[in-house]
């Protein structure tokens, strides 16, 4: 019920029918009690309402409730953080002992630098990725590609899908990731070309 209450949008609601699951469990009662599900659920349909600082305060009371936030719940409020534009509560997760960021993670950051313009903080997160040993898939690459060829760096792009190739396994779905990104940037690159005063980046 409490999911498909968040489903509705009917957050209130929902947050009663929480705040009843926790009273009862600190009452003793018989019943259902919040777990991770429970508490992630909640988090995400505070952040798909941009409630950032609600969402923060719900896994804080996750935490003193003795429940154990998953993968899921962090990359959660990683997204959810990003998606409200703060960043500085995304740095504070980053900053939490327990938190192990994957490649969903990097990916969730790296879209929002380039959403916001940020092309050399998400470059430094890709370059991070490495640094931690974080697996890099093909949509890690194909954010980074199009935010530099949208800036005009597309010899910075070239090198980027050459890496790619590098670090290439048999694998048929990235053989095709890179040809798309090759052509990516040869066509962003031609229809730059054909603007008046262009002028490359490297």
């Amino acid at each position: 019920m409490l999911a498909a209450l968040c489903r509705a949008g009917d957050l209130a609601t929902a947050r009663r029918l929480f705040d009843g699951m926790r009273a009862g469990e600190q009452g003793g009662e018989a019943g259902a009690f919040p777990n991770v599900v429970t508490y992630t659920t909640m988090i995400r349909a505070c952040c798909a309402r941009r409630l950032a600082d609600e969402a923060l305060s719900l896994f804080k009371m996750m935490l003193a409730d003795g429940v154990r936030p998953n993968r899921i719940t962090y990359n959660t409020m990683v997204q959810g953080f990003c998606q409200a534009g703060r960043m500085e509560l995304v740095k504070e997760v980053f900053g939490m002992d327990s938190f192990k960021p994957d490649t969903c993670t990097f990916n969730t950051l790296m879209a929002a630098h380039c959403r916001e313009g940020r092309i050399q903080d998400a470059k430094k997160v890709f370059d991070q990725t490495m640094e931690l040993r974080v697996r890099r898939d093909s949509a890690s690459y194909s954010i980074v590609t199009r935010a530099l060829c949208e800036n005009g760096e597309f010899g910075r792009a070239e090198e980027l899908v050459d890496s790619l190739l590098e670090e290439l396994v048999d694998s048929h779905s990235l053989h095709l990731t890179i040809q798309f990104l090759s052509t990516s940037v040869r066509m962003a690159r031609q229809r730059r070309q054909r603007r008046p005063g262009w002028n490359p980046r490297f």
